[in-house]
């Protein structure tokens, strides 16, 4: 910040501040010599060659808060663009992931590795949609209650935003994920056949089996995981004084509440797999999470647990990095408007 001062008992007051001072200020505030502050237009966005008193130094014009249309509009891109980002980097983990946790066995696992690739299409047309649908929707959610809930109860809202994302991104993601997950575990060659198949053989709803499971796994996870996210910025921020995160610091925190996410929600993620490549054998999510426990026992609840944590953990340090920095960048170049420390 640049600063210059200047001492009114050094140089002549000008004939208009004469006039004035008296009008502006009490008598006693003159007693002493006034002190002036120039600020750059960079940082507090007063014109030029302005100067003001330091003990009256306030922001020049009132910071600018999104709109709730806008804080929409930037939730859905920057959900999209980091979605996307982050399910393309780090497909092979999630392949492996749902094969663990598909099948067992010697034979199975010299497979494990085969076609690590298999199902991305299916994932990145998903991200996109699937992304700006949570973001767009958490983002809108996150700023309406920021404004209704005081301090000690803006967890909640963070919480009730996580569940509004997770109805409207699990709606777009889920037929896109039966048709990704039969193609990791082998069961189709192609998504043209697997989509053909599973139409023909269930119709449309097919296409959402599992979509109850994939939301009582989501909500779970995503409780945990922003409301975590949420906490390690607004401590980090304090920690600086209330300077914004760097990328790396807003992808640490991330990476931090999305690998603690995955590891209590590892079951869920288990049953939800279960439910939805190979149907006929489970019923309900509790009862799956029963019957895996009472037959392969419960560390089979776990399947795929290292994966799953390094894949969310690094996917969150990705996804939250992206994420900030393009939500930021379109905060900034939207009218110019100034990032609230709610929405960072």
């Amino acid at each position: 910040m640049t600063v210059l001062h200047y001492s009114v008992a050094q140089y002549p007051l000008i004939s208009f501040w004469s006039s004035c001072q008296q009008k502006c200020y009490p008598s006693s505030d003159w007693n002493q010599p006034a002190v002036f502050t120039f600020v750059s237009k960079t940082d507090q966005r007063v014109t030029e060659n302005q100067f003001l008193p330091v003990s009256h130094n306030k922001k020049s014009s009132v910071e600018k808060e999104p709109s709730p249309s806008l804080s929409f509009r930037v939730g859905l891109i920057s959900g999209a663009f980091a979605g996307a980002i982050v399910d393309f980097v780090l497909f092979p983990l999630d392949t492996l992931k749902t094969r663990l946790q598909v099948r067992q066995g010697v034979a199975w696992s010299t497979l494990l590795f085969r076609g690590i690739y298999r199902g991305l299409g299916p994932a990145v047309a998903a991200s996109a949609p699937a992304g700006a649908a949570f973001f767009g929707t958490y983002d809108f959610t996150k700023h309406i209650t920021s404004q209704w809930l005081s301090e000690p109860y803006q967890v909640l809202g963070h919480m009730l935003s996580a569940i509004a994302g997770d109805v409207a991104g699990s709606t777009v993601r889920v037929p896109f994920e039966v048709v990704k997950q039969n193609l990791q575990a082998g069961i189709f060659s192609s998504s043209r056949q697997a989509v053909s198949h599973i139409i023909q053989r269930e119709g449309i709803v097919g296409l959402y089996r599992g979509w109850l499971s994939l939301i009582l796994r989501e909500i779970p996870f995503d409780i945990i995981e922003f409301p975590l996210y949420e906490y390690l910025k607004k401590q980090w921020r304090r920690r600086r004084n209330g300077a914004a995160l760097e990328t790396w610091q807003s992808a640490t925190c991330g990476s931090i509440a999305g690998a603690v996410a995955a590891a209590f929600t590892t079951p869920l993620d288990v049953a939800k797999t279960r439910l939805m490549l190979q149907n006929s054998p489970y019923r309900g999510i509790a009862s799956t999470i029963l019957r895996i426990a009472k037959e392969e026992g419960i560390p089979c609840l776990f399947s795929g647990i290292v994966p799953r944590v390094l894949w969310i953990g690094l996917g969150g340090a990705i996804f939250f990095g992206s994420f900030e920095t393009c939500k930021q960048w379109l905060l900034i170049s939207s009218n110019d408007v100034d990032i609230p420390s709610s929405l960072t």
